[in-house]
């Protein structure tokens, strides 16, 4: 009888964790295309009613602050209106357990963040958020120390929002190539070993497949993005499917290459 007990306790336990869904999506934090934004966010409510909680990831574009990674207990210095609802217990966990720190101040400019706030307050009303801004450079035992308790935390139909913005400060023509080459991986993802998912690769993906320029980048984050991916490898959730691609030159007049930031709107099911 003992062993039978623990055999449905076991069941039961590995049932729960088998049935823990966890959706991602990736939208640039690039207002030039704000009506694109809008539209995805839309089709992502509406696919995915009952989201209870929203994680957000976005580089911390300025380097504010003393630590790699940072989060946030208010929003206190933004209207009211596009204030989101902090879940403070979740956060108050990864504070406890993880190397992230607290630090409100960062967040008065970190636009990966903001310019993001009014849409998920418009069709996410009833979502817990839980931002984090990380820095370039964090070490992977950090981010692997956050992701364990991220991953145990979360609940699920958890939304995790990955705020990226992809190739800078080159001509369409190579900016083109490094955003087909990034979709182009992001959609074998479902079909690769798992645990084959490598900050040292996704880093390697984030260099531009031609520096015009010392700055030039295929994507801005690649801290954001292992976090997510290695979150949606834990519960299997890796189908890309590709929504948008544009970029400054594409929608613009604009010619030079140096204004050129392009962008990548995706979902993962």
């Amino acid at each position: 009888s003992a062993l039978l007990v623990g055999a449905l306790v076991l069941f039961n336990h590995t049932t729960v964790r088998q049935h823990k869904n966890f959706h991602g999506a990736i939208l640039p934090h690039h207002l030039l295309v704000q009506e694109y934004i809008d539209q995805f966010y839309k089709e992502l409510a509406e696919e995915n009613p009952g989201i209870g909680t929203i994680l957000i990831l976005s580089p911390n574009h300025m380097g504010y602050g003393l630590n790699y990674m940072q989060t946030t207990s208010n929003f206190n210095t933004f209207p009211i209106s596009i204030q989101p609802t902090l879940d403070i217990e979740k956060i108050q966990k990864l504070l406890d357990e993880t190397t992230l720190h607290l630090d409100p101040k960062s967040f008065e400019k970190e636009h990966g963040i903001f310019i993001h706030l009014s849409y998920l307050k418009k069709y996410f009303p009833n979502a817990k958020l839980i931002p984090i801004i990380l820095k370039i450079g964090t070490p992977q035992d950090r981010l692997d120390g956050l992701i364990k308790t991220l991953s145990e935390t979360l609940p699920s139909k958890t939304l995790i929002i990955a705020s990226i913005d992809f190739t800078h400060y080159e001509n369409e023509e190579v900016a083109i190539a490094n955003d087909n080459r990034t979709i182009d991986w992001l959609k074998t993802l479902n079909t690769i070993p798992i645990k084959t998912i490598r900050l040292d690769e996704i880093k390697k993906l984030a260099e531009s497949t031609k520096k015009t320029n010392p700055d030039s980048v295929a994507f801005d984050s690649p801290e954001s993005m292992y976090v997510m991916l290695k979150l949606l490898e834990k519960t299997k959730n890796l189908e890309f499917t590709l929504y948008k691609r544009t970029s400054t030159l594409s929608l613009t007049r604009i010619k030079d290459p140096l204004q050129n930031t392009s962008h990548i709107f995706g979902k993962f099911d």
